[in-house]
């Protein structure tokens, strides 16, 4: 196998969770337009408000999956070796599109929490209060923990740590530099002088590609954070609150998390190559 085969097959699942989770879009237009987006509350109503719900989780959990995936490649690359000789990277890509399952086929068959129907507008919401009930509750929790929070430590977490790897990487390689360097002479081609002045090339080289994986990961991280903090505050403000969040500033700030859905493959795309070459 190539070496990025498993970030390929990644961003080849987050470009199709992309446009599947933009498929909602057409009903809040429906609805600027003073149009009712749909007449009932039925199964299939319910199956097509289900599915840009579940590539928005699939979509989350292949960046997550990213971030763990670049996390071994460069900090801890003999467990990925592992994992790649035992087909690790494949189970965990198939259970990145099963386990959304468990958020959403509950709610087409209107179990456990269900979906909130404005009958007024014709449209489902996620947009659940405690005073609900438990089992609302329950569901809130479940999805703000394993669907939001989780996802967001292990993201953060694994781009730290690459971080920090990288600034170990570049004192190593400095450290190496300084190290007074034995004479070596062999009819006079290789020299102390000449070894020293290739290894600063190479440094030169290593910390240009540390400094472009790092503006990377920076920009990866604000972008992802910018465009989901947002959601994940009103849907708090909407659990605990006794009023909920106006439909337009609910829509705005839920289209708000596919500029996330939007940039992120478009900026490993454009900077793939240089994301990755310290692997």
């Amino acid at each position: 196998h190539s070496p990025n085969y498993t970030p390929d097959t990644i961003m080849a699942s987050m470009v199709v969770s992309t446009i599947f989770a933009s498929i909602g879009v057409s009903d809040m237009f429906k609805v600027y337009q003073g149009r009712k987006a749909h007449q009932s509350y039925d199964t299939w109503y319910r199956l097509g408000a289900a599915i840009p719900q579940y590539f928005g989780i699939v979509n989350i959990y292949c960046i997550t999956l990213l971030a763990i995936t670049r996390y071994l490649a460069i900090v801890k690359p003999q467990y990925l070796r592992k994992l790649k000789e035992s087909r690790g990277p494949w189970i965990l890509l198939v259970l990145n599109w099963l386990l959304p399952l468990i958020f959403t086929i509950p709610n087409v068959f209107d179990t456990w929490a269900g979906y909130i129907y404005r009958a007024d507008m014709g449209i489902c919401t996620v947009t659940y209060k405690y005073k609900h009930g438990a089992a609302v509750a329950s569901y809130y929790f479940f999805n703000a923990v394993f669907a939001s929070m989780i996802p967001s430590v292990v993201i953060v977490w694994s781009y730290f740590q690459i971080y920090i790897e990288v600034r170990k990487s570049r004192f190593r390689v400095i450290k190496s530099i300084l190290k007074k360097p034995r004479k070596i002479s062999r009819n006079g081609v290789v020299t102390s002088k000449r070894r020293l002045q290739t290894n600063f090339i190479m440094s030169q080289e290593r910390q240009m590609r540390e400094i472009a994986l790092a503006k990377t990961l920076c920009i990866i991280i604000i972008t992802y954070e910018i465009s989901v903090t947002p959601y994940a505050i009103m849907m708090i403000v909407n659990f605990f609150s006794f009023y909920e969040v106006h439909f337009v500033y609910q829509s705005i700030i839920l289209l708000a998390t596919y500029v996330e859905n939007v940039a992120n493959p478009i900026i490993f795309l454009l900077r793939r190559q240089k994301f990755g070459l310290i692997s």
